[in-house]
């Protein structure tokens, strides 16, 4: 758990660092996680709902917080061991 937690203390925080060199987030990135919302109900499009909270967990710097979660939820927890990746999340709307 150790070895983890200090490779990522060495990994900056932005898109880059932590898709290991990838610069930016596409559409394919966020699929998975807004095809098991929509199978919850849950989601944007006509017919599924809304919900008052969501929590990510190892969260990192939020790409899915900010690309997914705050469309689909009033408010976003989020639990993350690395401090200066949730530093970039503070004062996000919905965060």
């Amino acid at each position: 758990m150790e070895d983890g937690k200090k490779y990522w203390e060495g990994i900056e925080a932005d898109v880059n660092g932590m898709l290991g060199g990838i610069p930016s987030v596409t559409r394919i990135d966020l699929q998975g996680s807004r095809t098991f919302l929509a199978r919850l109900g849950i989601g944007i499009k006509t017919g599924r709902k809304m919900v008052s909270r969501a929590l990510e967990g190892g969260a990192g710097i939020g790409r899915v917080t900010e690309g997914l979660l705050t469309q689909v939820a009033e408010k976003v927890d989020i639990i993350e061991p690395i401090t200066k990746f949730t530093d970039v999340l503070e004062g996000k709307p919905g965060v």
